[in-house]
């Protein structure tokens, strides 16, 4: 996951990176699109962290795509 600063000083995380290597791409949709519709689970494909697997999931990651994360987790 990427962390930014917002103007009034908040870290936020970008979500999408659900294989956690680093960078948001298309195997992390792969991850997302093995685990469909989990209920009551906050795993990695969990993007929304609402505890439940599905379609917003993908919603977070599409915007979120070719975004590259920490580089220290990359490796």
């Amino acid at each position: 996951m990427e962390m930014h600063l917002t103007s009034d000083g908040s870290a936020v995380l970008i979500t999408g990176d659900y294989n956690q290597d680093g960078l948001i791409q298309n195997t992390d949709f792969d991850t997302w699109f093995v685990n469909p519709s989990q209920l009551n689970s906050y795993l990695p494909a969990d993007g929304n962290l609402d505890g439940v697997i599905q379609v917003t999931d993908f919603d977070v990651w599409f915007n979120n795509k070719a975004k590259i994360g920490i580089a220290e987790i990359q490796y």
